[in-house]
């Protein structure tokens, strides 16, 4: 179930681009290899460096809003609060 969503979701293009995990063409191993060299550059240079790394930006196109609903209900989420993903 979760490929056939990633391989949809790419295919409709609606993949976050930070979303290196389980795509076709996109290594972890590049996006370490970008990051290391960043911060290299930034520690030559003598240049302050903020790095604001939020995985759930990269992750939150995955999540299926109804399956989470679900879940949330049986976990004892309230009714109301299951309306939150009602929008994506």
């Amino acid at each position: 179930m979760r490929r056939n969503l990633i391989k949809s979701s790419e295919e409709r293009g609606t993949l976050n681009a930070g979303q290196v995990g389980g795509r076709a063409g996109h290594d972890a191993n590049t996006l370490t290899f970008m990051e290391e060299m960043k911060n290299e550059i930034c520690h030559c240079s003598r240049k302050s460096l903020l790095n604001f790394d939020n995985d759930a930006a990269a992750c939150y196109d995955r999540i299926m809003p109804n399956i989470t609903n679900l879940i949330g209900r049986k976990k004892g989420l309230h009714y109301n609060l299951t309306f939150v993903h009602e929008g994506c």
